[in-house]
């Protein structure tokens, strides 16, 4: 576990996961990808650390949705 990075929390349960629930008013206003820049920014400050795995539920994207959330996430460099 030294120096390492996590950008989910982690737990037998959930494995990690990020969760932004958004009054709908908020939604499209790209909140959550400022919140995930400035994660992914802090991260990088920790030169040589080993970034854990995300594992992204694929029940959790339908339809048009899945590339959306697949291109959210490979515009942090996060690979499949």
């Amino acid at each position: 576990m030294d120096n390492a990075i996590s950008l989910t929390s982690s737990g037998a349960l959930s494995e990690g996961a990020i969760f932004l629930n958004l009054p709908t008013k908020f939604e499209g206003q790209h909140i959550g990808t400022y919140m995930l820049n400035e994660i992914v920014l802090l991260a990088k400050q920790w030169q040589g650390a080993k970034v854990d795995s995300i594992k992204l539920i694929s029940g959790q994207a339908h339809g048009d949705n899945k590339e959306r959330r697949n291109r959210f996430y490979e515009q942090f460099g996060l690979e499949f």
